[in-house]
Formats: C-alpha cells, structure tokens, sequence
C-alpha cells in the first residue's frame, strides 16, 4: 500500500506594497521642505508648499504655510506675525 507523501510548503503571507514610493510618481511644483508630518509621525518631506491666508472666527486672518507630505497627508503650519 503505497502513503502519500503531503508537502509541507509553508505559504507565506504575500503583502503588496500600494505606497510604492509615491514621492517618486509624484509630480510637484512648488517648493519642497522637511518636516515633521503628524500622520506619518516622524519628519518626512513636504512637496508643494505655498502661503495662503486663513480666515479664522470674526476677522481675524492669519499666514499659514499649506502642502503635502510624500506619503498624502495634508500639512499645514501657520507662521509667526509680523
């Protein structure tokens, strides 16, 4: 009587990568900067930064610093008045 032989393949845990360097496929204009991203929780780099005014309650308005950090997440800084 002939056994069978099972294989003992052990199947390992294919993870794909979708960020695949998204930094690299992104395409960015304006200037780029490094810093910290509350996202990604460490300092990466910030593509297309620009300076726009924000109108906070009443009318106050303040300067802030606007863009994205490589991996998507939005940042935003405000900057110290004059």
């Amino acid at each position: 009587m002939a056994t069978k032989k099972h294989s003992s393949k052990k199947h390992s845990s294919t993870k794909k990568h979708t960020s695949a360097k998204k930094s690299m496929t992104m395409k960015h204009d304006g200037k780029t900067m490094h810093e910290y991203c509350v996202g990604c929780q460490k300092k990466v780099d910030i593509h297309d930064t620009r300076e726009e005014t924000f109108k906070g309650k009443g009318n106050k308005t303040r300067k802030r610093l606007v863009g994205k950090c490589e991996n998507g997440h939005k940042f935003f800084r405000f900057m110290k008045s004059d």
